[in-house]
């Protein structure tokens, strides 16, 4: 996961050397080209682990990516039980 972490920053180094425009007035934190993990993402992945406990668990590669590369924190599930439809959204992070 560090050299994915390490690729985006290349990749978007890159960008704004070709004269890349990225999004200038940004209002929410996953509009920024590369959002870092935040101070609470420890937190929100056990909030998360404990959504989905019933139907299984969070793969590591998934805790890593987040922990190492960022991002906010978004999860959708459907639940394999007659009408229950589950949505959280873990997208609050601090930038």
């Amino acid at each position: 996961m560090n050299r994915v972490s390490k690729n985006l920053e290349v990749i978007h180094a890159a960008l704004i050397n070709e004269n890349y425009c990225f999004k200038k007035d940004i209002e929410f934190d996953f509009e920024h080209p590369i959002l870092k993990p935040s101070r609470g993402v420890k937190r929100l992945l056990r909030k998360l682990e404990k959504s989905v406990k019933r139907v299984g668990y969070v793969p590591l590669s998934l805790k890593l990516f987040y922990k190492i590369v960022g991002s906010t924190l978004e999860w959708q599930i459907h639940i394999p039980a007659p009408g229950l439809y589950f949505s959280q959204t873990f997208s609050k992070l601090a930038v």
